[in-house]
């Protein structure tokens, strides 16, 4: 039997076994926490470190959620980590009440204990704690993006991100599921696509060259890693 996700009700897990494996976690209704400026300087500056996501990568995600913002839109990301996306796509999306789905295994990046020497706080948790000192209530999915993504209905979402696992052959999968299920003029965008040749941990270069010829775009001004888009910068100016 097949399964989508509709999240145009609340997201409960499903009562039949489905083929893939997976935990729902739904919004809470407690009172939300807002946090100051001093708070979201800090978490931009210091916290999202731990996801490699620099000032400028987040400056630019921030651009590219606005424009869906300017409506109730609902978005993904696959690949929650700590928060750090999460925070900005949501923040962008706030004002109109837009939905944020998050998707992750939530297994902790050998290379990320390696360089935070094991001390790295990561999980549902942690992701969900960060989010709520934002007024940011998420639709946290844990699990494989590969087996879960396919599940949603086509045309559903405004704004995809992906920045989960970075070999080859995940990032192809993530994108090529993700396409089908962007609405019209939706944002399909992801990170980390290195200045240098791609490496076995991280192929997200060779996967978007391979997918999209010359159809996407790199902002300017992000060092580091770097955000691709989908598509024809005119064609994002042009969206209203």
């Amino acid at each position: 039997m097949k399964h989508s996700i509709n999240a145009s009700i609340r997201v409960e897990p499903p009562k039949e076994p489905i083929k893939h494996r997976c935990t729902f976690i739904v919004p809470s209704p407690k009172k939300k926490t807002i946090a100051t400026e001093e708070d979201k300087r800090r978490f931009i500056e210091e916290e999202t470190r731990q996801t490699m996501l620099s000032l400028g990568a987040a400056a630019q995600l921030h651009v590219l959620a606005k424009k869906v913002g300017r409506r109730k839109s609902i978005c993904l990301e696959i690949g929650s980590g700590i928060g750090a996306s999460g925070k900005i796509i949501g923040m962008a999306i706030k004002k109109k009440n837009g939905r944020l789905f998050s998707i992750d295994s939530f297994l902790i990046p050998p290379r990320f204990l390696k360089e935070w020497g094991g001390k790295l706080s990561w999980g549902p948790e942690v992701y969900r704690k960060n989010l709520k000192r934002f007024g940011i209530d998420p639709i946290i999915i844990i699990g494989n993006s590969i087996e879960i993504v396919p599940l949603f209905k086509n045309k559903f979402f405004d704004l995809i991100w992906i920045d989960g696992c970075h070999e080859y052959k995940i990032v192809k999968n993530d994108i090529l599921n993700s396409i089908p299920k962007l609405k019209k003029n939706g944002i399909l965008c992801g990170h980390d696509f290195r200045r240098e040749p791609d490496v076995p941990s991280n192929g997200v270069k060779t996967a978007v060259k391979e997918i999209f010829k010359d159809n996407f775009w790199l902002p300017k001004g992000v060092q580091g890693g770097r955000i691709w888009v989908m598509g024809k910068k005119e064609k994002f100016l042009s969206l209203s």
